[in-house]
């Protein structure tokens, strides 16, 4: 029984995924170059990819399933005014996957964002939700993106002069729960750069990584004058845990705080990160995409 778990659990979450596309085709169309690409991903990733994994390793069969999809359209700017009033530069074809994780499909709860709120975007990757958040909470909110990895940073800093932000603080480093010099390793998907050398291959753990700045986020918080935040957004390819466990002053002083951290990166992260916040007084709930919410 236990064997049939993650079968169900990934049928039930292409389900509601395709139920998200469905409805998005009203805000996009169906020829849109966007819908378009999505339910190639969606197949390919529904049917292709359980098929690979009986064979391969996740990041392999990740990048066989990706060159199975063409790009949506060439890099150049989008926009998007039922979803968004910003613009957005996506240049490769990962940057569109991000879009729909975003927009579309919701993954990190867009609601939340209020007017006058200051958020925390961990791991900002070019700007997607950042983008999304600055436009929602305004002038008289703010938000942190941090970035360690040097080409995403840059297409984070265009889309934030892109739109003309003032109330976004772009930082360039790495979190975690020390500080120091640390590698970076830069995989062959952009979203999936990591200093956990486990979450990489071990070609890329050999032949492509950077060295990057690494803090803790109370420090940072600290740096910037910042003491009270309202949402804490956090995806960092396995490095979730140690962000949190650098963040223990700012999680006392914020008992309402609304974390958002991906947990799928390796088997016991869900656990590991739900009893962390947990013994901290916080009451995190898992979404059907794995994303742990407080």
């Amino acid at each position: 029984m236990n064997k049939r778990k993650p079968a169900i659990k990934f049928l039930k979450v292409k389900l509601l995924e395709l139920k998200r596309l469905i409805q998005s085709v009203n805000h996009f169309g169906l020829f849109s170059p966007l819908i378009r690409y999505w339910i190639s991903s969606w197949v390919v990733y529904t049917f292709v990819y359980p098929a690979t994994r009986l064979f391969w390793q996740k990041e392999a069969s990740v990048v066989f399933c990706d060159s199975l999809l063409p790009i949506p359209s060439k890099s150049g700017f989008f926009s998007f005014p039922k979803v968004l009033n910003s613009k957005l530069i996506l240049k490769e074809k990962v940057d569109w996957d991000v879009f729909i994780e975003v927009y579309p499909r919701d993954v990190y709860s867009k609601a939340i964002l209020k007017k006058g709120l200051t958020v925390v975007d961990i791991g900002a990757h070019v700007g997607l939700y950042t983008v999304l958040a600055a436009e929602k909470v305004g002038n008289t909110g703010k938000v942190i993106a941090v970035e360690p990895a040097p080409k995403n940073y840059q297409q984070l800093q265009e889309n934030i002069l892109l739109n003309n932000f003032s109330n976004v603080t772009a930082v360039p480093m790495a979190l975690s729960d020390h500080a120091g010099l640390e590698k970076l390793y830069i995989a062959s998907l952009s979203i999936c750069n990591s200093l956990n050398p486990d979450v990489v291959s071990k070609e890329e753990r050999a032949n492509s990584y950077v060295e990057v700045k690494v803090g803790m986020l109370d420090d940072l918080l600290k740096s910037l004058n910042v003491r009270k935040i309202d949402i804490l957004k956090i995806d960092a390819e396995g490095a979730e845990l140690q962000i949190l466990k650098g963040a223990e002053e700012t999680l006392k002083n914020n008992p309402d705080l609304k974390i958002i951290a991906a947990s799928y990166h390796y088997p016991k992260e869900i656990k590991e990160i739900k009893d962390f916040l947990s013994k901290r007084g916080f009451n995190p709930n898992i979404s059907y995409c794995d994303i742990i919410r407080t």
